[in-house]
C-alpha cells in the first residue's frame, strides 16, 4: 500500500501510525481519529497495534468504502469527520453489546445483528512502499439498514442506500424485502442465496454465490434508472409459483455458470 498525495510515510518508526497527512493541508488537532473508538472502549491509543494512518487518512478510507459499498457519495449534509465520529459511536455502542475487541473482525453471526450502520477497527496486513509487511488496525465499514422492525411477520426488513451482507454461510430471504434504492445491493454468501417469496432490489443488484442462487416465487429486480443485475455462482435456479421472478440483465451482462 502506497500513500497518496495527501499522505506520506510516518517519520516516526515507532508512531502509532503508518502514514500521516501532510501538515500543509490540515490541522491535525482538527480531525477526529479512532482514538475516540479506542478509549471509549478503554483501549489506550498510545499501546495499542499501530494504525494504518492519522485521522485525516482514517476518515478518507471510509468515505471510500462507503462510495464502494453504496455506489455514491455519501449524503445528508454531513461532513466527513462529524460522519466518522456517528459511525464510531454506533461501533461503539455495538461493541459494549457483544463485549468486542478492536482488532478482530465481526463474525457473520455479529453482522446479522447489527441495526445501524458502524465503524469498527480490524487489524489488516499491509505491504508498505520498502516492501516491508506490517500488521495495522484499518477502519472497517459495516452496513447495516435493519431497525427495530426488521422482523416481521411477513419476513426481514433490510433498506437504505445501499446494502451489503457478506457471509460464509448461506443468505436465505423468506418473504422479506431487501431493497439497496439507488444504492448498491450486494450479496455475496459462501453457500447459496435463496429468496422465497421475497424481494431483493436495488439500483444495481450484485449476487455472488459459492453454491446456488435460488429464486423460488416473487421477485429479485432492480426498478431504478440505470441499474442492472449481476449473478455470480454455480448455479441459477428459477422456482416460480405463481408469480414471475425478473432478472434483467443488460447485454453486456449474464450468469457465470
Amino acid at each position: 500500500m502506497a500513500p497518496n498525495g495527501l499522505s506520506l510515510l510516518n517519520p516516526n518508526a515507532n508512531g502509532s501510525y503508518v502514514f500521516e497527512t501532510r501538515p500543509q493541508f490540515a490541522n491535525h488537532g482538527n480531525w477526529i481519529s479512532s482514538d475516540y473508538l479506542l478509549k471509549a472502549l478503554d483501549t489506550d491509543p498510545a499501546v495499542t497495534q499501530k494504525r494504518l494512518g492519522d485521522g485525516f487518512y482514517e476518515q478518507r478510507l471510509v468515505r471510500d468504502q462507503l462510495i464502494e459499498l453504496t455506489g455514491r457519495a455519501p449524503t445528508g449534509g454531513q461532513n466527513d469527520d462529524s460522519r466518522y465520529k456517528d459511525l464510531m459511536t454506533s461501533g461503539i455502542s455495538f461493541a459494549q453489546q457483544y463485549d468486542l475487541r478492536p482488532g478482530i473482525a465481526l463474525s457473520a453471526d455479529q453482522i446479522s445483528h447489527l441495526t445501524s450502520d458502524i465503524v469498527w477497527m480490524e487489524t489488516q496486513t499491509v505491504s508498505l512502499p520498502d516492501g516491508t509487511v506490517e500488521n495495522v488496525q484499518v477502519p472497517k465499514v459495516y452496513l447495516a439498514h435493519a431497525g427495530g422492525d426488521a422482523v416481521k411477520a411477513s419476513g426481514a426488513l433490510v433498506t437504505g442506500d445501499g446494502v451489503a451482507i457478506n457471509t460464509r454461510d448461506s443468505i436465505v430471504n423468506r418473504g422479506g424485502l431487501i431493497d439497496g434504492a439507488n444504492g448498491r445491493t450486494v450479496l455475496v454468501a459462501g453457500q447459496d442465496i435463496v429468496n422465497q417469496g421475497g424481494a431483493i432490489k436495488g439500483g444495481a443488484v450484485g449476487l455472488s454465490a459459492g453454491r446456488d442462487v435460488i429464486n423460488q416465487s416473487l421477485t429479485i429486480k432492480q426498478e431504478y434508472i440505470n441499474s442492472h443485475v449481476e449473478v455470480n455462482s454455480a448455479a441459477v435456479k428459477g422456482i416460480n409459483k405463481g408469480n414471475v421472478a425478473k432478472f434483467k440483465f443488460p447485454a453486456s451482462e449474464g450468469v457465470n455458470d
